[in-house]
């Protein structure tokens, strides 16, 4: 895998694992969590998940 490719992989990583744990903290149960995450983490701006993020970053402190 190139680095270009890898570093792809870890941001939509981090996009879906966001999107699960966000999901499961409103209540979601944690399978659907992950499968709305995976649509969600491919059509997502990266303006508007860095927002999502800080959000959630901020709330789980």
């Amino acid at each position: 895998m190139t680095a270009k490719g890898e570093q792809f992989a870890k941001d939509l990583y981090e996009r879906h694992t966001v999107f699960t744990n966000m999901l499961i903290a409103l209540g979601v149960d944690e399978k659907t969590a992950a499968e709305d995450a995976c649509r969600i983490e491919h059509v997502i701006s990266d303006k508007s998940f860095a927002a999502v993020k800080k959000h959630y970053l901020d709330y789980k402190k």
